[in-house]
């Protein structure tokens, strides 16, 4: 205290009291140290916090405006379309069409529908239906001769093209003159996703550039939107939904489950052997089918309304069955016992499918086995009242690999 408080007059200060003062302004200063210290490192702590939750604050903001967006697609796929003033009596009179724009109209005598992948299975049904509801078809040949000549034997005119080049489907779309375009894009063996979705998305480019085309039925697949990121051919199949649905060409989906046609496919190596049906899944999992013929029809269904159609898609699915109870409709069909394997290739997918070109076909047999579509049938056969079932489907194939008729199946 003396220290602190000598005045003059005062005896002076000891040498003890010196220390001590020097001492406790030494202690003073340290602790003043100390605390700017701790009031620089609180505020860099609350800075680094600001930033932190600035960062997570975005972070959420994106993703919520990625919800909308995806939510906002769905709305847009699934809305019906706007109302609007009395369509053009045809197609072949109508102006050209954008979202939003003039109201669509069904084909008639003078209309044309250009069919891209016109000579697969699935292509040929639609092309056969089309033609039933005496409608002209234009169709892009990719089976070589052999594919133009059966498009030339039922009266479709044939139009070069090419799914990987813009130009090629512009030129096809001018000489056909077509106001509808049905898109059925070919499975690529690797890289599926990019491929496949890239031929969408330049027959999308090429319609809505040409003017002319009004509507576009696409064929898709059943539960893409739930099948995982390594089913990539599904999943291209969504991408190209999504993109027609972003473009201003007026569309609708068609989304089949697997199909009776694949019990039959010698092009992979499954012709229907005399007593045998081979296919994808264990024999015990029930899995969903439709026929292509009933494919082909519900696009030329679509087609024909495309006012009702606009922005909606169907689910196609007939049945729902084991592979026992396939084998038991072959049977039943062919007048012969029929027994149900799954393919060798399921095998060699299920051991060595976790790379290369098996990694795409083993995600969707497990995808079928422990997913399996959701189709609703009987909303199917609404629009495709005759839809067939296993038997039906045999008994209009009525033959075996290499053309041995069946028998008489009262004889079973």
């Amino acid at each position: 205290e003396r220290a602190e408080g000598f005045k003059e007059g005062d005896a002076p200060p000891t040498e003890l009291e010196r220390k001590t003062k020097g001492k406790a302004a030494g202690m003073v200063g340290a602790e003043k140290d100390r605390i700017e210290q701790e009031e620089r490192r609180d505020e860099e702590e609350a800075k680094k916090k600001a930033e932190e939750d600035a960062k997570k604050k975005k972070e959420a903001e994106d993703k919520a405006k990625q919800e909308a967006e995806a939510a906002a697609a769905v709305a847009v796929r699934a809305a019906p379309p706007p109302p609007a003033a009395a369509p053009p009596t045809s197609a072949s009179t109508a102006a050209k069409v954008v979202k939003g724009g003039p109201p669509l109209c069904k084909p008639d005598a003078n209309s044309s529908i250009l069919v891209i992948g016109a000579t697969g299975k699935q292509g040929r049904a639609v092309v056969e239906a089309l033609v039933e509801k005496k409608l002209k078809v234009c169709g892009m040949a990719s089976g070589g001769k052999a594919g133009e000549a059966w498009l030339k034997r039922r009266g479709v005119e044939v139009v070069k093209g090419d799914v990987g080049s813009k130009e090629a489907i512009a030129a096809a779309l001018k000489s056909s003159k077509a106001q509808y375009m049905v898109l059925i894009t070919n499975y690529a063996l690797s890289d599926s996703r990019t491929i496949e979705a890239k031929q969408g998305q330049t027959c999308i480019d090429a319609a809505e550039e040409s003017g002319q085309v009004q509507f576009v039925a696409f064929v898709s697949v059943c539960g893409a939107e739930r099948a995982p990121e390594s089913v990539s051919h599904f999943k291209a199949k969504l991408d190209i939904e999504e993109k027609l649905t972003g473009s201003k060409v007026r569309c609708a989906f068609v989304r089949p489950v697997q199909l009776f046609d694949s019990f039959d496919a010698p092009e992979f190596n499954n012709p229907l052997r005399k007593g045998q049906v081979h296919g994808i899944t264990e024999k015990a999992t029930k899995t969903q089918y439709v026929a292509a013929r009933d494919v082909g029809k519900a696009v030329a269904a679509i087609i024909s309304d495309p006012v009702k159609w606009e922005g909606k898609g169907v689910d196609c699915c007939a049945c729902e069955l084991t592979g026992d109870e396939v084998a038991a409709a072959l049977t039943r069909a062919s007048g012969t016992e029929s027994f149900f394997h799954t393919t060798g290739i399921t095998g060699v997918a299920r051991v060595f499918g976790w790379f290369g070109l098996l990694k795409d076909f083993r995600s969707q047999i497990l995808y079928m086995e422990d997913e399996g579509f959701k189709a609703n049938a009987a909303d199917f056969k609404t629009l495709v009242p005759d839809a067939l079932d296993a038997e039906g489907f045999f008994k209009a194939l009525g033959e075996w690999e290499g053309g041995e008729k069946f028998t008489d199946s009262r004889k079973v």
